[in-house]
This record gives C-alpha cells, structure tokens and sequence, in this order.
C-alpha cells in the first residue's frame, strides 16, 4: 500500500520497515529470510513478461512443477529455514512469536512442494521404486500439513492473526490454489495401485495399432468390415482408479483422416437421459464424454483436443500451444476459437 501511494519509495526501505514492526526482537534473521526469498523470485517478473529478454520461451514457469524447482531450490530452502529457526529462537513477545507462527506455517507448505517437485525431478530422472517412495513420503507429508492447516476441514486459527491463505477453503487449496495450473502429478498418483500392480510411472507408454482402411462413412456406426478387422484396445484404470464401466476403442487411417471408434457401456441410461447439449465449445468435459488429445509432433508441448457428448450437437474442440506470439492474449494457452474437421 505504502509503495502504490509513492512508487518512489525503496522496496527495500519498505520491507526493512514491515519487517522490524512485525518481528522486531527477531527482525534481523527474519529480514535475512526475506530478502533470501525475493532475491531468488526476482527473476520470476522478468521471465514471465512478453517483452522479457527470452520472449521465445513460452510460459516456462506456467507449471507449478518449474515454478517451485527453479525458485524454491534446496538451497535456498535450507537458507530461509535456518533464517527462521534462528527468529523463533529470539522470539519473545506473543505478538512476535504468532507472526512467526504464521511465517513458519506458510513456508511449510512452499517448503514441502518445492521437496516433492524436486523428488518428482529426480524420478523422471531415474526411475526406481526407491525414488517413488520418496515421492510418496513427501505426497503424504503434504496430506498430513493440510489436516493440520484445516483441523476438520476448517481454517487453522491463529490467535490475532488471519488465517493461513486468507481465508481459502480446503476445497481450493488443495488442487492448487492460485497457481497458474493445478498441482498434478504426483499429487494425484495412487500409489497403493502403482504398488499392486508393479507400475513405475512413466517407465512404459501403451500403443495402440491403427490399422490403414479405405474411406469410412461418418453415421455413429461401426458396421464396416475395417472396424472388425481392426485390433480392439480396452482402457483401464485411467488415473489408476479402477473403472466402473468398459471402454473399448479402435483406430483406422488413410490417407487423409484419422478415425476413432468408441464403445463405451453405461449402466446407468438415466444419468445419459440428463445429459443436455452445451452447443459447440461449450462445457461438454462437465458431463458424460469422450475425450481425444492427438499430439502430432510428440513433444507433450502442443497437441488438438476433442470432446464429445452422447447427445446431437454437444462437442468441443480446440488446440493448445499453436500461438507463438507473446503478444497474443492466448499465447500459451488453450484456443478454443479453432475448429476441427472432425
């Protein structure tokens, strides 16, 4: 506030200033803890402005998994939190020791993603059953910080004090809060699944076989003969949840098209009698759906989404990472102003 009255003031004054009334007898490690974390997101403003000195790279800390590895690293970490043992050390007074508190409470949370980002790195880069146990162990630590920080499902209460996150309920910070995207993987990986079934994540890609064909008629049916021929794949366990309902599907080319053709059992035809038409790029992912991602150029960097709905004229399509201008309000996002032949 003091900053936006007179821009001409010194940030640094200004954070001297914050940090002396808040803390005051343990001021002088936490100024250190302070000025270590924004040293080291300083260039966080640079990199993610269009007119910044690398505008080729698109977004590169959109992830939350970049954002926490290249800004919260071990060493920094190990930095802020000796800074912090050192203040709640001179802490004396019940004012001081509450900020602590809150401080220590809130870089827990940084402190405990930017460890299983970093264990998740380490992972992909050496995949063994020793590495995913890290990764469990910090996932679980995570699971027990969010209990404490919202006993029974609500806001731990510091006395004087708001609230960690300023009010947000669990429901919002779990998945991610304001981060750019949600958290992701490994956050939501199952891993009791992964260990019963002997899966180490990313150590094995299914394919399936798509056979070449003549023209195809495009009526909803699959009662050509190159749908008979073509190899029958069956989906399982998507996101390592087990499936209530079969999902089978094949895939045909030729020389100008690509065709998918799915069987999806329902069992209960009342849910499907409820679905509604949401027109074309509507919210047709907020109801029962099939939905392709094709990433032609295998780099996980681009690639075309299709959804559609059981019920006529309910799809949406559209293609994500197309735009290179930095200028662009859509550059590094979703594009669902393109449309499919499809």
């Amino acid at each position: 506030g003091k900053a936006l009255g007179n821009p001409e003031r010194s940030p640094e004054e200004l954070l001297k200033e914050y940090v002396a009334a808040a803390f005051e007898e343990a001021s002088a490690p936490m100024l250190a803890f302070f000025n270590a974390m924004f040293h080291g997101l300083e260039a966080y403003s640079v990199f993610s402005r269009p007119n910044g000195p690398r505008v080729n790279v698109p977004q590169p800390f959109r992830r939350p998994s970049d954002f926490y590895c290249h800004f919260f690293p071990p060493g920094l970490v190990d930095d802020m939190s000796r800074a912090l043992k050192r203040a709640s050390a001179l802490a004396r007074s019940e004012k001081v020791k509450a900020n602590i508190k809150l401080v220590s409470l809130e870089f827990e949370y940084v402190k405990n993603l930017a460890a299983i980002f970093h264990s998740y790195r380490a992972y992909r880069a050496a995949p063994s059953w020793g590495a995913l146990e890290l990764v469990e162990r910090q996932v679980l630590a995570r699971k027990a910080l969010l209990k404490r920080l919202f006993p029974g499902g609500r806001q731990l209460r510091i006395p004087g004090l708001t609230s960690p996150f300023s009010g947000a309920p669990l429901a919002w910070v779990a998945p991610g809060g304001r981060n750019a995207a949600l958290l992701g993987p490994p956050l939501n990986w199952d891993f009791e699944t992964l260990r019963k079934h002997k899966i180490l994540p990313g150590t094995g890609t299914r394919k399936a076989t798509a056979m070449r064909t003549r023209h195809i008629k495009l009526d909803g049916r699959l009662d050509e003969a190159s749908w008979a021929k073509a190899p029958v794949q069956q989906l399982a366990e998507i996101g390592l949840g087990a499936l209530k309902n079969s999902t089978q599907f094949r895939v045909l080319y030729d020389d100008t098209n690509i065709y998918f053709g799915v069987v999806c059992q329902v069992d209960k035809f009342d849910e499907i009698d409820e679905i509604k038409p949401v027109g074309h790029d509507g919210a047709a992912w907020t109801q029962e759906n099939v939905e392709i991602m094709i990433d032609p150029f295998g780099s996980r960097q681009r690639h075309y989404q299709f959804i559609v709905n059981p019920v006529p004229g309910s799809l949406y399509d559209a293609r994500y990472a197309f735009i290179t201008d930095p200028l662009h309000p859509l550059y590094g996002k979703r594009d669902s102003s393109w449309n499919g032949e499809w």
